[in-house]
């Protein structure tokens, strides 16, 4: 994605440059595919968008794919689109059904460990890490209602 927020197609990992020349942050390949899934929204994708949209072929299309849903970075929907299952980012699952809920029970957990944090344990913490706490909560339930 452009500073502009428009989805940027990647040719190939050896075209891409660590330093994107316009920017100061640097970038590996997979975190331009997040923030191509990401910037697909809840409408998501489906392997033939996506390989498309980065200009891979199938094996590496889905290659990819199966490996960020593997490792919790992307979500797999149960529902289809043209007989394939939509891949969304997790900020973007909304409740919907998913064929591995890993990453949702992930999240789950982390809520539930920072809402249980005891009251001594917050006296001893920093306002900043007090305030991002409260954002943090209020981000995952505005999420998962």
């Amino acid at each position: 994605m452009n500073k502009e927020g428009n989805v940027i197609a990647l040719a190939s990992r050896r075209e891409f440059t660590e330093e994107d020349p316009g920017t100061d942050m640097l970038l590996n390949h997979e975190d331009a595919v997040l923030q191509w899934i990401r910037a697909t929204g809840v409408v998501g994708c489906i392997w033939r968008e996506f390989a498309e949209g980065l200009s891979m072929h199938h094996g590496q299309a889905s290659g990819m794919l199966s490996n960020l849903h593997r490792r919790g970075k992307i979500a797999r929907l149960t529902t289809r689109r043209d007989r394939c299952k939509v891949y969304v980012h997790p900020d973007f699952v909304n409740g919907r059904p998913t064929d591995d809920d890993r990453p949702i029970r992930l999240v789950d957990e982390l809520y539930d460990c920072l809402r249980d944090i005891p009251d001594e344990v917050l006296a001893l913490m920093p306002d900043e890490w007090l305030d991002e706490r409260e954002a943090l909560i209020d981000r995952y339930i505005d999420r998962r209602c």
